[in-house]
This record gives structure tokens, C-alpha cells and sequence, in this order.
């Protein structure tokens, strides 16, 4: 009896482990809006349009209609890569960024021709985005698209 009970316990959390969704840990520094956005190449307010597996298959690309710029030069149009998401696959990564379709943010971001966000560089969902335009200023429009 005991036996039984011992292998179906067994049995049971080796299956829940296996079907259950696989999380990578993240640690971030503790910085202010002022440090963060010192540390980005790109700052931008946007509404999520759409959101896809990245060609690497590796993590999701993000498309962002662009509203607002602090930094850099986007157009209006921009895509963000961050790491992979619940929503598109069984393993996460807790640094990446979970975006919502359709919901706006200000997403800070590194990168030259290519742009990632963690959830370290950062990122503020509307409406707490709006402590974060009082302390970045007004901005200015992307520019238009090629």
C-alpha cells in the first residue's frame, strides 16, 4: 500500500514537472528613470501592434507604433526584441518583457539597426507610464517612415 502510494506521488510530480512551463531567473540593479534612460539607445512611447516569434525562433519580436521619442530616431513604426513569453512559449525567461497587444507604453531600449528590451532596461504600461513622461519631458514624433 504504502509502496503504491509512494510510486503514484512519484509518478505524479514527475509529470507535472514535465508538462509544466520552464522559467530562467533575472536579477536587475536597482536604477531610477534618470539611470535607465542614461543607459538606453532608444526611449519611446508606443501601442503594441503585434507580437511574433523572432526569426530566431529564440525570443518575440514586438511591433510598436510609435507616438512619442526621447531618444533616438525610430520611425514610426518600430520593432522590439526581448526574450521568450509565456504567451508564445513553454519556456520564459523572467527578464523579458511582457507586452500586450493592443496596450501602450514607454519602453526604454539598446541597440544600433536592432533594438531589445529586458524588463531591466525598462518599460511602463500606461497608466503608470505617465510618472515617467512627467520626468522625461515633453519628447517629439518619430519620424516618417521609408
Amino acid at each position: 500500500m504504502r509502496s503504491k502510494l509512494l510510486t503514484t506521488l512519484l509518478t505524479g510530480m514527475f509529470c507535472v514537472a514535465l508538462v509544466s512551463t520552464t522559467a530562467l531567473a533575472c536579477t536587475c540593479s536597482d536604477m531610477n528613470v534618470k539611470q535607465r534612460f542614461s543607459h538606453a539607445n532608444l526611449a519611446f512611447a508606443g501601442k503594441v501592434l503585434s507580437k511574433r516569434k523572432s526569426d530566431d525562433q529564440k525570443g518575440v519580436e514586438v511591433m510598436f507604433q510609435v507616438e512619442k521619442v526621447w531618444k533616438g530616431s525610430p520611425t514610426k513604426t518600430i520593432s522590439i526584441h526581448t526574450g521568450p513569453t509565456e504567451d508564445l512559449y513553454k519556456i520564459i525567461d523572467l527578464c523579458a518583457t511582457y507586452f500586450e497587444l493592443g496596450k501602450r507604453y514607454v519602453v526604454f531600449a539598446n541597440g544600433k539597426t536592432t533594438f531589445s528590451n529586458d524588463v531591466c532596461q525598462g518599460f511602463w504600461k500606461f497608466p503608470d507610464a505617465e510618472k515617467v513622461i512627467g520626468q522625461l519631458g515633453k519628447g517629439r514624433v518619430p519620424k516618417v517612415n521609408d
